[in-house]
């Protein structure tokens, strides 16, 4: 039966940063970075590799399709890919000197083996064309652990070029014969491969690759080759392998891979595969696809379509759940995906998502997702036949992630006596850098449930045939800010929201990401007609129908979701450029509101959370502070926005000071300080 698998699609989203705010280590300038506009959302689809140390098979294949040859009714070739092995040797590359004895490899011969003819491989008999034939208790041949041998005489060329050069069976390789598997796959060696045949010789089972076949026959003048099994011995057992590229010292095969082939030319190259290894390179990070704060609570997702969670097998009466797991790997360690097992029908997509904090050290890193499913596959029932199972499938897709460090570029310590006689205020509106901002997000999950479908099969005998169904939950993020630009609490002459320039101002930053959802389920309800009447069949039933509703939904915020975690204030004296305070979270209880301020001042008598204003500012004017905050995340994206507000100035702190002489005798009556 064929096996028609479905391409599974795993994307990561790539929602970077719509607006970012990054540090720049020489000149600490703050700078925008691309714009990224979310349509709905965009992905970027990654090479997944199933090893990343596969190697080179230099194999081809050819024969007339005659496995088999039938004498008095007697099969004198055993009867399918069960009495067919590989002899397997490692090769040093540059010498092409055997390093490890041969082993051979079967999916289990259903006879025994009764015969075997030497067991040494192609390079020894090459310089040494001499053949013994031993008991058949001698022989060992290993059978494969990860997966069994595929068909090698006649078999399907790709599937076997697969087969040999996948990493599984060189660590099954490696494992049996002792030889460091990293050493093996560095590109110093190779493995030479030989088809193995169970043919009957004289009566008896006997194992032999087409080499020794060759040997033997003409040790007996040719008679294997005018036997019986001579399509078998001289062309599909031969051409089960030949070389594409030299190998080994032995030439390429570049004649017809449909004819009986000469004793000399078998031994001289056919009977022979390769699997070469190139030396392993140093990886190379992926291309930055998240850019994050260190130090910074984020989500990292993964888009997962072409996976089907229902499956049936034809022995089965109804089908099964089978849900996606995603792992991530950070640093080397495994973290499962935030929301869990993950469901979703058959043609569409659903995400998974990890919420975890960076690293306090800026640096480059690779995050590794790996995503687990089923797929229902087939396999040989020893019959000539095949049969269904559920196989247990993953794939890993690798994510390229950029940390930077937030650094603050404060403005100089205030003076006094500081002068701006340039200063102009007549700013306008667009001269303030907008970053970009996304006040919401949306996104969607799945919910399986069972469908009954009761069928009576025989009378009074009810089956339960029905299928999963799915919910649908639409999730909304919204966010929403305010900030507060207000006189220090130290400044006593400030009225309301009007003060003298010199002094300080304080800022306070509300944040908060509220998450709502709906479900969109499926009622079952009486059918109407067009004008709203209840439809009858002719019974006089009500005739039912499915109707979809959506209802709320609870969503846990602080589940899907991370606080806005930074801020950064720019100021009108310095025309919104060239330096800027960080915010920073001075409220920890709520798990979904951030309450921000500045950081603590460093130029403050008392480590103030506060900003001076220039002594010069002008009078009768307003005092502006622009902010964005942003690092709220979603698991669709960032949510960001600006924010600003002023203060009226009029006058300056000189003007609260002023020069009186002490008098010449102190009371209490008379105390300036009081």
């Amino acid at each position: 039966m064929e096996n028609k698998k479905k391409i599974i699609i795993i994307t990561f989203l790539l929602f970077v940063l719509f607006s970012t705010i990054t540090a720049y280590g020489i000149n600490n300038k703050l700078e925008k970075q691309k714009e990224v506009k979310m349509k709905a959302m965009k992905t970027l689809e990654q090479t997944i590799k199933y090893s990343t140390r596969d190697g080179d098979s230099n194999i081809g294949n050819g024969g007339n399709g005659g496995d088999y040859d039938n004498v008095n009714g007697e099969y004198t070739i055993l009867a399918n890919e069960q009495d067919e092995g590989v002899r397997v040797t490692l090769v040093e590359s540059e010498t092409n000197k055997p390093v490890t004895s041969p082993i051979d490899f079967a999916n289990n011969p259903r006879q025994p083996v009764q015969k075997y003819l030497g067991g040494g491989n192609k390079l020894y008999y090459i310089n040494n064309q001499i053949i013994s034939i031993y008991d058949g208790k001698g022989y060992k041949w290993q059978t494969p652990t990860h997966a069994k041998l595929p068909k090698i005489v006649n078999g399907d060329l790709s599937t076997i070029k697969k087969y040999f050069a996948s990493e599984a069976f060189s660590r099954d390789f490696s494992k049996l014969t002792g030889f460091n598997y990293d050493e093996m796959v560095s590109g110093k060696y190779k493995l030479m491969l030989e088809p193995v045949g169970y043919p009957k010789i004289a009566g008896k089972v006997t194992a032999c690759t087409p080499t020794e076949l060759s040997i033997l026959d003409k040790k007996m003048g040719g008679a294997i080759r005018k036997s019986a099994i001579q399509l078998f011995s001289h062309l599909n057992l031969p051409m089960a392998m030949y070389l594409e590229r030299d190998e080994f010292g032995i030439k390429k095969w570049t004649g017809s891979d449909v004819q009986k082939q000469s004793n000399d030319t078998i031994i001289a190259q056919l009977g022979v595969g390769a699997v070469t290894f190139k030396e392993k390179e140093e990886e190379t990070p992926p291309e930055v696809n998240y850019t994050y704060r260190t130090d910074t609570e984020v989500i990292t997702t993964i888009q997962l379509s072409g996976i089907d969670c229902t499956l049936k097998l034809p022995t089965e009466e109804k089908e099964n759940l089978y849900p996606v797991t995603v792992n991530f790997e950070i640093k080397g360690k495994n973290y499962p995906a935030s929301n869990g097992e993950i469901v979703f029908p058959d043609g569409a997509s659903s995400l998974a998502y990890l919420k975890w904090k960076t690293p306090k050290k800026p640096q480059e890193m690779i995050i590794k997702a790996t995503v687990n499913y089923k797929v229902i596959d087939y396999r040989d029932n020893g019959n000539g036949g095949s049969i269904a199972y559920i196989k247990p499938e993953k794939q890993e897709i690798n994510i390229g992630v950029k940390l930077e460090e937030l650094k603050e570029n404060v403005p100089p310590n205030p003076d006094a006596d500081d002068r701006n006689d340039f200063f102009s205020n007549n700013y306008k509106e667009d001269d303030i850098e907008k970053y970009t901002e996304n006040l919401s997000n949306e996104w969607k999950s799945y919910e399986a449930y069972w469908f009954p479908k009761m069928v009576e099969v025989k009378k009074d005998v009810w089956v339960d045939r029905g299928w999963y169904k799915f919910n649908t939950i639409y999730y909304n993020a919204e966010l929403k800010a305010d900030m507060d630009l207000h006189p220090a609490s130290t400044v006593k002459t400030a009225k309301g929201d009007e003060m003298k320039s010199g002094y300080g101002v304080d800022q306070l930053t509300k944040a908060e990401i509220k998450v709502s959802a709906e479900i969109e389920r499926e009622i079952e309800v009486p059918l109407e007609d067009e004008d709203g009447n209840v439809v009858t069949d002719a019974e006089g039933n009500v005739v039912m129908t499915y109707k979809k509703i959506k209802e709320p939904y609870f969503a846990n915020s602080s589940e899907c979701t991370t606080k806005v975690q930074n801020g950064a204030s720019f100021f009108s004296d310095f025309y919104f450029k060239t330096y800027w305070r960080l915010l920073e979270e001075t409220n920890t209880k709520s798990r979904t509101e951030a309450i921000m301020q500045f950081k603590p001042n460093k130029y403050s008598t008392y480590n103030n959370r506060t900003h001076f204003t220039p002594i010069w500012y002008p009078d009768d004017e307003y005092y502006k502070v622009a902010t964005y905050i942003f690092d709220g995340w979603t698991p669709v994206g960032m949510l960001s926005t600006n924010l600003e507000d002023t203060v009226y100035i009029m006058g300056n702190l000189w003007d609260d000071w002023y020069v009186q002489p002490l008098p010449s005798e102190w009371t209490p009556e008379n105390d300036i300080f009081d």
